[in-house]
């Protein structure tokens, strides 16, 4: 679905709201955050204590923290044979496991195709394909999936 905010009329942004997937694709095309010296867009929904404004930068830092908590948490390292990054978004954590916590396989997945695109561009131009794999799929397809 190629949706740009030209075309978006009130029915049509109704039925985008009833499909995860299609929302994130609208969404993605107008990040919450964007950090160019990084080429990083976020469009992450949560909620993060002490952030009181969307000035320039604070998002992108909050979102960056978020990210290496979650995989400090997971105690992700070299041994880690491959990650799963469910809802990879825009690929930022595939990319940060990889780089940072030297995982040697990073598997992204997401409901989003125009998210899918933009991670996989990216993935390419960081020449990280042969240890970052990104599919469209939903999590319970995952979980099935041998």
């Amino acid at each position: 679905m190629n949706l740009t905010r030209e075309t978006m009329t009130s029915s049509k942004v109704s039925a985008i709201f009833q499909d995860a997937g299609a929302l994130y694709d609208f969404m993605g095309h107008a990040p919450l955050d964007y950090d160019s010296s990084e080429n990083i867009s976020r469009v992450n929904l949560g909620y993060w204590h002490g952030l009181n404004s969307f000035a320039k930068g604070h998002l992108s830092r909050s979102n960056q923290a978020l990210f290496r908590l979650v995989c400090q948490n997971a105690r992700l390292s070299p041994y880690d044979e491959t990650v799963v990054d469910i809802g990879c978004g825009f690929g930022d954590v595939a990319v940060l496991c990889v780089n940072d916590y030297h995982c040697p396989n990073v598997i992204g997945i997401n409901i989003s195709q125009y998210q899918i695109d933009q991670s996989m561009e990216k993935v390419a131009q960081m020449g990280l394909q042969h240890r970052v794999a990104i599919k469209n799929m939903s999590a319970p397809e995952a979980h099935r999936r041998p």
